[in-house]
């Protein structure tokens, strides 16, 4: 193990141990924009400002520049934090006002629920599930914002294709400071292997508090499963969510009886067990929830090391494909997601949006495909 990985995990482990008394003392000299460039690519930085103290001592070669660097980045996050308070304040306020019942999950929950101080973890959006018939309405109020669709993959298509796949809707602040929100219709496209059922998180709901004002999120069990479903989804490539769901896990109210039955309900029980594979590799495995489910053999695609080091044993977009396939537990269903992956419906081809003398016929869709094929196993 190298003298980065090594740090990285000593962060993980003092967040979540707290005390961080048994921490061993490694005398080894780091590369210290090397790290900080790990701490920024995990969202971890408040992390190592909050923790210097004890980082230290366990690496005493690391210089007051470092952590000093880390600092600033956390009073910069300070800011950022208290913008998005204010921002979701006017923006509840808009859609009380309308009439419109959503959803807060993810970013900004977590920071304050998960973590002794919200600015000690970092987000870059903030996440509402609404319902499909306020999705005009709830364009008109952010768009009333100064924000606007970010040019992604989705601006490109209508939203009755939008409503029909249960595609996000993404926008940016056009002014400073920057502001990101992220509209959700599903917690999971229709195109994916699996669906969550949102009547059954609408119906598990729960009340939490930012600043002096409640919100409506869902309750610990539901964001268990949703947390560990994205860290999964993304190959667990930042620490920032990893450290998210054992936090979640180690809540005083974690209902670990609803939790299970959610994951067989849902079929996710392979991902519990490889998120504590990945977990053990961070930190005492004795602090895992690893009743919950049996073991097996070890994952082998889900190498901790080179998630440390920012990398990917593959590519991100095979890595979407591919990771389905280890916990759908049927072949019927493996086979049905992966003809899906590979010959989507035509009305979500986004060249036949973006390219006006791109006709949607079969031919094109075909030859557009047999590319697209060819760039995925090539990549």
């Amino acid at each position: 193990m190298n003298g980065e990985s090594r740090f990285l995990r000593t962060v993980c482990q003092v967040t979540l141990d707290g005390t961080g008394d048994r921490l061993p003392v490694y005398e080894s000299v780091l590369d210290e924009e090397r790290l900080f460039r790990f701490g920024l690519y995990h969202q971890i930085l408040p992390l190592i400002a909050h923790h210097r103290d004890k980082l230290k001592i366990a690496f005493p070669a690391l210089s007051d520049e470092f952590f000093e660097k880390s600092r600033n980045y956390l009073v910069t996050n300070v800011g950022r934090v208290m913008y998005y308070e204010r921002f979701l304040a006017d923006l509840d306020d808009r859609l009380t006002t309308e009439g419109v019942e959503y959803r807060l999950f993810k970013g900004p929950v977590l920071a304050y629920e998960l973590y002794q101080l919200p600015y000690l973890r970092t987000f870059g959006d903030l996440d509402i599930l609404i319902q499909e018939k306020s999705l005009e309405k709830v364009h008109r109020i952010i768009t009333g914002l100064n924000c606007e669709l970010c040019d992604d993959l989705y601006i490109a298509f209508p939203d009755v294709v939008i409503k029909k796949y249960s595609f996000a809707r993404h926008y940016t602040s056009v002014k400073s400071p920057f502001v990101a929100i992220d509209v959700h219709l599903s917690l999971s496209n229709r195109l994916h292997p699996f669906q969550f059922d949102i009547a059954d998180f609408w119906l598990h709901s729960r009340s939490f508090r930012i600043g002096d004002r409640d919100y409506q999120t869902f309750d610990r069990s539901h964001q268990a499963l949703y947390l560990l479903y994205h860290a999964f989804k993304h190959y667990f490539f930042k620490l920032i969510w990893v450290i998210d769901c054992q936090q979640n896990f180690q809540s005083p109210d974690f209902d670990l009886v609803g939790f299970k039955y959610l994951l067989k309900k849902y079929n996710l029980v392979r991902l519990w067990e490889i998120y504590n594979q990945v977990a053990a590799d961070l930190w005492d495995e004795k602090s895992q929830l690893n009743n919950a489910a049996p073991r097996r053999r070890r994952i082998k695609i889900i190498k901790t090391d080179l998630i440390l080091q920012g990398g990917l044993a593959t590519s991100p977009s095979r890595a979407r494909m591919l990771l389905p396939m280890l916990y759908l537990p049927k072949l019927s269903q493996k086979l049905v997601y992966l003809w899906r992956q590979m010959f989507p419906p035509r009305e979500v081809v986004r060249d036949f949006y973006v390219s006006k003398d791109l006709k949607p016929t079969w031919r094109n869709y075909l030859s557009l495909r047999r590319k697209a094929v060819a760039e995925l196993f090539n990549d």
